[in-house]
């Protein structure tokens, strides 16, 4: 399936940037691509010419793939929530503990095969996948989950806000 967005577009999108805006009086707004290009600057990321947009695109992509967890995730108190995970495509299985604000820590391990799978990627001629690590109706507060496959390990920070 091929991409209805440029590649600026998509640059733009991976990196936070909304393509519009709604402003108070309910009027949308298109974020031009000169601002894009000004705002990925001031991000660092040169998005100058086609060329430069490309390279900054693969590298968002890969950097995308090659972070096991996000570093901040929100979550809803109290209801079941899904992390994605990316993690090698053989990786086989999943440690993860659970720090809660207030409480014991737990512990889990995973069969990565067997967890719901969201995507797909070869990074660097290398199969990854995005896969759901689920997590059971967490209280509200500030929780850190910890995964680790093989040598591959990160930390997120879980927001868990009310209803």
């Amino acid at each position: 399936m091929v991409s209805a967005l440029s590649p600026l577009d998509r640059l733009a999108a991976l990196h936070g940037i909304a393509a519009h805006y709604t402003d108070v009086w309910g009027a949308d707004h298109a974020i031009s691509a000169d601002t894009k290009r000004v705002l990925l600057a001031a991000m660092g990321i040169d998005a100058d010419d086609p060329d430069a947009i490309e390279r900054a695109l693969a590298h968002g992509l890969a950097r995308v793939w090659q972070r096991v967890v996000q570093p901040v995730l929100a979550l809803a108190a109290d209801q079941p929530g899904e992390i994605p995970v990316a993690l090698p495509a053989d990786c086989g299985t999943v440690s993860w503990s659970l720090v809660p604000e207030h409480g014991a820590p737990t512990r889990g391990v995973e069969d990565w095969s067997t967890l719901a799978r969201l995507d797909a990627a070869t990074i660097e001629d290398r199969p990854f996948e995005m896969r759901a690590l689920r997590v059971e109706g967490l209280p509200a507060g500030y929780h850190t989950l910890s995964v680790a496959a093989g040598e591959r390990a990160a930390s997120t920070l879980l927001v868990v806000a009310p209803a």
